[in-house]
């Protein structure tokens, strides 16, 4: 019993339907304008499981039960209960749950997936697809296909279609909570919340193929949540999303939630705009659905390190990528080496190709950055800020700095590297075959494999050195005089179904980024996905802490921090031309960052 108010507090559960005929039929329901169901988690005295439609108590005729970790209960009055039509063909061998609103359509189609079938405490189960097909004429004329956690099922004996009673919910309008006092699940159902959604806007730095797969995630979520539209606001970069946040701040028009770096977000901790995440994650927010402990803990740890600011949290992760190393894998296959694991190879194996190809070829295009530098500097034994971001750690790690300095200055002055030519243009040269590395981030796969063109194999490695950066942003919520809680509690749900286990497996596979969630690389459509890009798997045991030694850096999450970066690549360009020494350069970054933390501290 204990297992299963788990699961139903997990919300995760499976309603059924009827198959009323062999043949073409339809069952239809009696729409009404608001519908409270409460579920009770254990069978009343009699032995059965009842369910109350609007305080009418109704008998569940199929048992309750647990497949894989999700409880599957009976709901074919929950479907009439919306409003929902409900057909079976047997011709397509499909289900669908068809409900009209002011004119506009709302339908979840299932379909058997064949002769296939599963063993359940309530014997053998015919699986259907876990792809379902979802249409919601509110938000598209296309239906979105959705993949489930649990497939669809119809248990042989109960006679029954099963499908995940919060999808079917949410997908019709209604609201999921659990009610503690009576151990009861309770869905409600409001016509007038699917006219009239809570609208939530969504500012984000996602461009091209990026912008588009963000773009789909969120008409899955907007045609799978009618209650909710999230609406979402495009900028061309980061640069600008900052900027134009900061100036909507000033204004006192914020939106209801945005892309954020943790530098960003130390600078917004001065002002009073930031809604805590950490409520809602907890469970102290009414009226939305908790992180559970096993979510909690499905998140890679690294990931939550940067969400925690003044010992509150207020992120979520969101799009998580790592600072890594292209290489031209036909170049490095002639040479008869590996990719390299030290700097000190990477120099080796520039040098050979150089000389092999009489200058025709080089090992790298440099640009330097601060998340590139922030990496060398913490794999040459330093450190850049001490742990309570309050000082500098240059005098005790000059060695460290300027070596991360003057490491491809050495190269370019031997004949072996050159200064990478603007506006990408070390991503452009990799792309030529000019040069056999690229450093970059694998939020930039796409563009890296636009540039290469299919003109040579490339793989990805960690960065030489032992230690690499975490980049991309969080996911953070503001408050003002124009955000209503209810908004507020719009953008929770949506952060928490954005970042569950199918939708990180989904976004990943579309774009350079990493699944935050362990389980995500676990699901059945991701390992397909890694069949074909089997250089993410190289990764994984380093997110999971099993590689001894390599360090997954998160950059400080300080204002100060924030403003020192840029200096960073101006003095590394500064370097690469020869127009000063890394010595000074790391002294003079000291002393900017030094003046950095004392004005953030006044």
């Amino acid at each position: 019993m204990k297992k299963f108010i788990t699961m139903l507090l997990a919300v995760t559960m499976v309603l059924t339907m009827g198959i009323v005929a062999p043949a073409f039929s339809t069952h239809k329901a009696n729409a009404a304008s608001v519908v409270k169901i409460v579920l009770p988690t254990k069978p009343a005295a009699d032995g059965k499981y009842y369910m109350e439609v609007n305080g009418e108590k109704k008998v569940l005729d199929a048992p309750p039960f647990i497949y894989n970790g999700r409880t599957l209960v009976s709901a074919r009055w929950i479907t009439s209960a919306f409003g929902a039509n409900v057909s079976w063909d047997d011709k397509t061998r499909t289900a669908v749950f068809e409900m009209d609103v002011e004119g506009e359509t709302i339908s979840i189609t299932v379909q058997d997936k064949g002769d296939q079938w599963v063993k359940t405490v309530l014997g053998d189960a015919k699986v259907f697809s876990n792809e379902v097909y979802v249409k919601n004429t509110f938000v598209s004329d296309k239906p979105v296909a959705v993949v489930l956690d649990v497939p669809a099922m119809n248990p042989k004996k109960i006679g029954r279609i099963y499908i995940p009673l919060r999808f079917v919910s949410e997908t019709f309008g209604a609201a999921v909570t659990w009610d503690a006092k009576t151990k009861s699940v309770v869905i409600e159902w409001n016509k007038d919340s699917i006219v009239n959604p809570v609208e939530v806007t969504f500012w984000h730095a996602m461009r091209a193929k990026l912008g588009d797969a963000l773009n789909q995630l969120i008409d899955e979520f907007n045609i799978t949540h009618p209650y909710i539209l999230i609406k979402p606001v495009a900028q061309p970069n980061y640069g600008t999303l900052s900027q134009k946040l900061l100036a909507a701040i000033s204004d006192g028009k914020p939106p209801v939630m945005a892309q954020a770096y943790e530098n960003w977000v130390d600078q917004y901790l001065k002002g009073d705009i930031l809604e805590e995440m950490g409520k809602y994650i907890d469970g102290k927010v009414s009226g939305v659905d908790p992180l559970y402990k096993g979510d909690r803990e499905d998140i890679f740890p690294i990931f939550w390190k940067d969400t925690y600011l003044s010992g509150k949290q207020y992120m979520m992760p969101f799009n998580k990528s790592l600072r890594v190393l292209y290489v031209n894998s036909d170049e490095l296959k002639a040479l008869g080496v590996e990719a390299p694991k030290t700097w000190e190879d990477l120099a080796t194996i520039s040098k050979e190709i150089t000389e092999q190809t009489n200058g025709q070829k080089k090992g790298i295009a440099v640009y330097v950055g601060a998340e590139l530098w922030y990496s060398m500097v913490h794999a040459f034994g330093g450190k850049v800020m001490n742990d309570d971001l309050t000082a500098s750690m240059y005098p005790k790690y000059p060695q460290a700095w300027e070596k991360a300095f003057g490491f491809f200055k050495d190269l370019i002055d031997q004949g072996y590297a050159y200064i990478a030519p603007p506006n990408y243009g070390d991503q452009k040269e990799f792309g030529k075959g000019n040069t056999i590395f690229y450093i970059g981030t694998t939020a930039g796969i796409t563009y890296v494999d636009k540039a290469v063109g299919g003109k040579f194999h490339y793989d990805v490695y960690p960065l030489p050195g032992g230690a690499m950066t975490v980049e991309g942003t969080n996911l953070v919520m503001f408050k003002g005089s124009e955000i209503t809680p209810e908004q507020q509690k719009a953008a929770w749900t949506f952060i928490r179904w954005l970042t569950s286990p199918i939708p990180q497996a989904k976004w990943s596979m579309a774009t350079g980024y990493f699944p935050i969630r362990q389980s995500s690389w676990k699901l059945d459509i991701y390992q397909e996905y890694l069949k074909d890009n089997p250089w993410r798997n190289r990764f994984l045991p380093i997110f999971e802490g099993k590689v001894n030694g390599y360090q997954l850096l998160i950059t400080p999450a300080s204002s100060a921090w924030g403003k020192a970066r840029r200096d960073v690549s101006n003095l590394a360009s500064q370097v690469l031309k020869g127009q000063i020494t890394p010595k000074d350069a790391a002294q003079q970054l000291h002393n900017k960052l030094q003046q950095y933390i004392q004005e953030e501290n006044q």
